[in-house]
């Protein structure tokens, strides 16, 4: 029996609300052929949607490289099975594999329903555990794997011929890692137990933060310079573990409508907007999932820019026995200006500033030659009363001599 990982070469998004998107986790491809990455919405009947869904498709979620809209890497190699704007296959055909296609390709979907504002999912980055064994071609061999003890549902299973010359077959079973504990593979064989071979996962780590306040965005920008755009959305429980995605819009000054700006879930986010290529950059939460600051960076700020903008947080607190959905949202009015102008409170402020600055100097100056005058004028008094002193003991001491002088 070999027990292995396998890699993911598709994602697929969590429930949300009443909408899903599926996709199976692993899909072969033979080199030079054209290959199916699928991808299906599946709608409930209690929601509907209320504008066409937008699809976006992205290989390796550490790069900003898109497959739809094909980016240049792709061009001309990929499109869609059905443009159909009411089909709920979001499928796309990638012509003339090459070495270099191999990877993990994510789906996304902007969908709007009745319910709900528009949200984005994406894949949880989950981890796969692969199973696979050979097995003689004619006894009746079954493959399970088992999660503290527990029967798991594979998200992916094969029983392939190895060859009609091979006098075997290849049993496969692809189930998704349930947390950290004991896996196990069996082999049974009419309902017994014939091998097993056991596998563990430890995920326990300890970390330590800063605690969250949220601060509002500055709403006017230099026209030339950069200018971040905040988005801080804190949880009101820190203990509680969650997992997040970012996304921003935004409408221009003059628009009706708003547009996908920016993407983040993991680094370095994918830019959705071609007239801020390669002008924004992630300014928010690093180096993990439980994101609480949105914001992002700028770079060179032009007077396009002005308008409006909005973030969206998709977050899942996870709970011990189950999850809870969130979506804060934050919108920000920008104004892009030649150069940057103080409001009236500001410049009143620094005019008191300065004024106290000045009153409290002359204020100490003034005490200072108040106190001198008093000391000087108490050390003034202080002589003279010395010198009546003086004066009074000579004059009795002359006054004794002269008594004494008689006296004899």
């Amino acid at each position: 029996m070999k027990l292995s990982f396998v890699f993911i070469e598709l994602c697929f998004t969590e429930l949300v609300s009443m909408v899903t998107v599926q996709q199976p986790p692993i899909v072969p491809a033979i080199r030079g052929q054209d290959v199916v990455l699928p991808c299906f919405l599946r709608l409930y009947p209690e929601d509907q949607l209320t504008e066409p869904p937008v699809l976006y498709w992205k290989f390796n979620p550490q790069s900003q490289i898109r497959v739809w809209v094909p980016s240049e890497t792709y061009q001309g190699r990929v499109s869609r099975l059905n443009g159909s704007s009411d089909s709920q296959d979001y499928s796309i055909r990638l012509r003339d594999v090459r070495w270099s296609d191999g990877g993990l390709y994510l789906c996304m979907l902007t969908v709007t329903t009745k319910t709900r504002d528009s949200f984005r999912r994406s894949g949880p980055g989950d981890s796969w555990l692969g199973c696979e064994v050979n097995v003689s071609r004619d006894a009746d061999f079954t493959l399970s794997v088992l999660h503290r003890g527990a029967l798991l549902q594979p998200v992916a299973g094969d029983r392939d011929a190895a060859g009609g010359a091979q006098p075997f077959v290849t049993l496969s079973q692809t189930v998704s890692l349930q947390g950290p504990g004991r896996y196990e593979c069996r082999l049974l064989l009419q309902g017994q137990l014939v091998t097993a071979s056991s596998f563990h996962v430890n995920r326990t780590a300890a970390a330590c933060g800063g605690a969250c306040v949220e601060v509002e965005s500055d709403t006017e920008a230099v026209a030339g310079e950069p200018f971040k755009l905040g988005c801080i959305s804190c949880k009101t429980r820190g203990e509680v573990k969650a997992e997040a995605s970012v996304s921003w819009a935004f409408m221009a000054k003059g628009d009706t409508q708003f547009s996908e700006l920016f993407f983040y879930e993991t680094s370095p986010g994918l830019i959705l907007d071609e007239r801020f290529e390669d002008r924004l950059n992630w300014s928010g939460s690093k180096n993990t999932r439980d994101l609480q600051d949105g914001s992002i960076y700028i770079l060179n700020v032009t007077f396009n820019d002005t308008g409006t903008y909005r973030c969206f947080f998709n977050r899942v607190l996870i709970h011990t026995n189950h999850k809870v959905s969130s979506n804060p949202n934050r919108t920000i009015v920008l104004t892009v200006v030649p150069r940057l102008t103080r409001e009236m409170a500001s410049i009143l402020s620094e005019v008191m500033m300065y004024v106290s600055i000045v009153g409290l100097q002359l204020w100490l100056v003034v005490e200072m030659i108040y106190c001198y005058r008093k000391i000087s004028a108490a050390g003034e008094e202080a002589l003279r009363e010395n010198a009546a002193e003086y004066l009074a003991i000579a004059s009795e001491s002359k006054e004794n001599c002269a008594g004494e002088a008689a006296a004899e």
